[in-house]
């Protein structure tokens, strides 16, 4: 939660900030010019220019940075992971003990393609491998099941804790057109907005003609 402050301020500030702020707990790496630096296959040596010294400086800072919020997020999230174990251990030992899926589904689920009402809710979500349309770690667990009815172990991603079990084998060959005209029909209608409303864009531009300057653009 956030507070009000308890008073306004007293004064305007009297000067503009002479540099921006450094960020705080971020590591800073200095390469000297006459270092040897490697980026990707070339390497400098102590011929570099001091220009490109400094663009070598800022590559590895950047990187350094870069490497920090991954890490700060890694952390963030295995933490964030320890909260929901007590929540799956119930789970898994409620499919041990045979509950059915679907009724768990039901209570526990947050993804919004298997909420009731969606298509992908009755069906399942059709997964092959090196799909990319899902997260890998997704991908990667549903393909490691090897037979219909199997339950995957908890498999980390990027939206929490995975727990997939394999429904059925989709058949190879021609998909009648009502089995996806619920999934299709918003895209399709979509698309053809869209183009509509760029052909109207493109009618009225032509009938006003409009003419484009971008020499203006530099005064």
């Amino acid at each position: 939660p956030t507070a009000e402050p308890t008073a306004e301020p007293t004064a305007e500030p009297t000067a503009e900030p002479t540099a921006e702020p450094t960020p705080t707990n971020v590591p800073v790496i200095s390469v000297p010019v006459d270092a040897v630096v490697t980026v990707g296959e070339t390497t400098f040596g102590d011929d570099v220019s001091p220009e490109a010294a400094e663009l070598l400086k800022e590559l590895a800072q950047a990187k350094a940075e870069v490497a920090f919020y991954e890490e700060q997020v890694a952390a963030a999230t295995a933490q964030a992971l320890t909260h929901l174990d007590p929540i799956v251990d119930d789970i898994e030992a409620q499919l041990a003990a045979g509950a059915d899926w679907a009724d768990l589904t039901a209570i526990y689920n947050e993804d919004p393609g298997m909420m009731a009402g969606r298509a992908t809710a009755e069906t399942g979500y059709a997964v092959c491998a090196d799909m990319t349309g899902f997260d890998k770690p997704f991908v990667d667990a549903a393909m490691a099941l090897a037979n219909v009815g199997d339950v995957s172990p908890r498999t980390a991603g990027a939206y929490g804790y995975y727990l997939i079990k394999y429904v059925s084998d989709v058949a190879e060959g021609p998909v009648a057109l009502d089995e996806v005209r619920a999934e299709l029909e918003p895209e399709v209608l979509t698309t053809k907005q869209e183009a509509e409303y760029e052909a109207k864009v493109a009618a009225w531009i032509a009938e006003a003609s409009v003419t484009k300057d971008l020499k203006a653009l530099e005064n």
